[in-house]
């Protein structure tokens, strides 16, 4: 039988790349950044590990978490979750850029404002979710995959839609989570008849430079629909929180805690979340940020 006289160099070469533009090797390392921010002496990150590629489904769609972060003893009523994203960036598109718009509804901006987290109660037999006002956070609500100067990656996306698809998945898995808690209400113990809790956030990591920009949009003009950036100011930043609106056929198919009475209300109950994006470089301050007990959830 003759040898197989293949180049292995061109294999792994023609490997490295697709496994780069994969992203399997920054999901895994962003992981062990954050099992040895919680297992190092001295750290205040409480986030501990629970598991990697989570199969969920939400509304007949299947998709597989990143891997999920906890903050929780093992017997607590209120159980906090990390659903976690990795998004390795098309470095032709790697600066995302962020806007506050001025108006959301008639009830709430961009900018300060309450964070909306998904929040699942158990209670009597029943399991019912709707959003969880956390603490106030500067909230962007436009995000824009901006042109570098690099080339970016041989095949593959452009990546124009990188923030929209990273969103649209991490909280597929939020909602896809979400259901098997609901059909595992043991995952979250009840102590005696008190009701019991789980808070989901999710978080994106990614490799993009994350950049917010103070511009007023309605000053934009009128006759052109263009907006002139020179006196507006734009800053680097380790992480931002982007308020996104959640498609109605990614929801979960709990009843709700509340009953919205108004269209703002049900636009803050139902479909806007708020999600943390987080340079790679940022990974342990927000991982320790977030286990402070005054931070947002």
């Amino acid at each position: 039988m003759a040898e197989d006289t293949e180049d292995f160099s061109v294999v792994k070469g023609v490997f490295q790349d697709l496994l780069n533009r994969h992203g399997f090797g920054l999901q895994y390392r962003v992981l062990k950044e954050a099992a040895s921010a919680f297992a190092q002496s001295g750290s205040s990150s409480l986030w501990r590990f629970e598991a990697a590629e989570v199969p969920v489904r939400a509304q007949n769609r299947d998709t597989k978490i990143d891997f999920i972060l906890s903050r929780h003893r093992p017997d607590a009523s209120l159980r906090r979750y990390l659903i976690c994203e990795c998004k390795r960036v098309n470095p032709a598109r790697a600066n995302w850029v962020f806007m506050r718009a001025p108006y959301t509804h008639r009830k709430r901006r961009s900018g300060y404002q309450d964070m909306l987290i998904e929040a699942i109660e158990f209670r009597e037999g029943e399991v019912k979710a709707s959003a969880h006002p956390g603490n106030m956070i500067d909230s962007f609500s436009i995000g824009l995959a901006v042109k570098t100067q690099d080339t970016g990656d041989k095949v593959g996306k452009l990546d124009d839609d990188a923030i929209e698809g990273a969103c649209y998945q991490v909280l597929l898995g939020v909602n896809g989570f979400v259901n098997t808690l609901a059909d595992h209400p043991y995952m979250t113990p009840r102590q005696r008849d008190l009701p019991s809790y789980a808070l989901l956030a999710p978080v994106i990591f990614t490799t993009a430079k994350l950049f917010v920009c103070d511009v007023d949009l309605s000053l934009a003009e009128l006759s052109t629909g263009t907006i002139d950036l020179t006196s507006s100011k734009l800053q680097q930043v380790p992480w931002l929180w982007f308020g996104y609106n959640t498609s109605p056929a990614l929801r979960h198919a709990l009843e709700s805690r509340s009953y919205p009475a108004e269209l703002h209300q049900l636009m803050d109950d139902a479909y806007i979340r708020h999600v943390a994006i987080v340079n790679t470089g940022a990974i342990r301050d927000f991982l320790e940020w977030s286990s402070d007990s005054d931070s947002s959830f």
